[in-house]
């Protein structure tokens, strides 16, 4: 008579594939090992490469996963400087606020700050702006990821509008664009940029003293001298590198006329050149002449 044969035993299993050898005998209380055919074996491996791909291809994995040449790029840094001291005229404040509005846009997907050009801004009592514009946790979707830089920018604005109001209900002061420019340039190249822009939103005319131009010679002799002044007194930015715009230059001050704003003209460009800057516009307006 054949001995009845029991599973877990050393011997054949039943149904064993053909090809596939038999299993070693488990120890007691093991179970046994079994060994399946190879294309069951690696389907698997399979689902897990190809989700990685998808994950990869929807901005799932962490910044550092990604490939090189996909990470993003160091930011563009955008400095955006605001009159708001008393010689700018009621009237022109909204202009001024929808100027700033387009320079934050402007900056989308940079990092932006905007600042106040008086002593208040000077003193911290007002703090300025400094926001990324961009998708805070992007995802490799064009619609997404606009939308969520779009909701910084809108938000940028807003602090953007709290701070010129800060300003202006401060009591009135000179305006201090050499100090704010000062300030700007130093947050320009406080880290690695893929580009640097300040925009000066301001009638042009410094008045804080001692180098209010109001009340400067600016010919060709004037100029070279209050540019000495203003480098032994640390008013001299570091813009190197960097694109400057000033909008708004001459608006409100028509009486000075137009060969004295023509001097003014003049006078901006050789400061921005002396500190290693470029002057890529002088206008009334950020969009116009």
């Amino acid at each position: 008579m054949t001995p009845k044969r029991i599973r877990g035993e050393d011997h054949e299993p039943a149904h064993r594939p053909a090809g596939v050898p038999r299993t070693a005998t488990p120890e007691a209380g093991e179970r046994p090992l079994a060994i399946r055919p190879h294309r069951a074996a690696t389907w698997p491996a399979v689902v897990v490469t190809a989700a990685l791909a998808f994950a990869a291809g929807c901005g799932l994995l962490p910044p550092d996963e990604r490939p090189q040449d996909e990470r993003p790029p160091h930011p563009r840094r955008c400095a955006v400087v605001v009159d708001v001291s008393a010689s700018v005229p009621p009237e022109l404040h909204d202009r001024y606020r929808q100027d700033a509005d387009a320079a934050v846009t402007a900056c989308a997907g940079g990092v932006v700050h905007v600042d106040v050009a008086d002593a208040n801004a000077r003193a911290g009592t007002c703090a300025p702006v400094e926001r990324r514009l961009s998708a805070p946790k992007p995802r490799d979707n064009e619609v997404f990821d606009g939308q969520a830089e779009q909701e910084q920018v809108d938000a940028a604005k807003e602090q953007t509008a709290a701070l010129l109001g800060c300003g202006l209900r401060e009591p009135a002061q000179a305006t201090d664009l050499f100090g704010a420019i000062v300030l700007a340039g130093t947050w320009l190249h406080e880290q690695e940029a893929d580009g640097h822009d300040l925009t000066v939103i301001s009638d042009g005319i410094s008045t804080a003293d001692p180098f209010d131009l109001s009340a400067r010679e600016l010919d060709d002799g004037g100029i070279t001298a209050l540019l000495a002044e203003l480098g032994s007194a640390g008013g001299v930015a570091d813009l190197g590198g960097v694109n400057v715009r000033f909008v708004g230059v001459g608006v409100g001050v028509e009486e000075l006329g137009p060969a004295r704003l023509g001097r003014v003209d003049a006078f901006w460009r050789a400061y921005v050149d002396h500190t290693g800057g470029s002057v890529s516009r002088i206008a009334k307006t950020l969009g116009g002449a």
